[in-house]
């Protein structure tokens, strides 16, 4: 159940940081790359911490 409620929000972020490796390599911009590459560090820090904020309960079945 738990993997059910996170999975989605880990799947999104994996989603969106590999787009923007993507987006980066293939840009011949360096300030887009630079964006992208900031974006995604970003959007997985802030996935990382709304884990860890998450509430424990969820793990009590395990």
């Amino acid at each position: 159940l738990y993997m059910k409620k996170a999975g989605w929000q880990i799947i999104l972020g994996l989603i969106v940081f590999l787009s923007a490796i993507i987006i980066s390599f293939e840009s011949e911009n360096a300030l887009n790359s630079q964006l992208w590459s900031s974006l995604s560090v970003i959007i997985a820090l802030f996935t990382i911490h709304h884990q860890a904020a998450m509430p424990k309960k969820e793990n009590t079945n395990e």
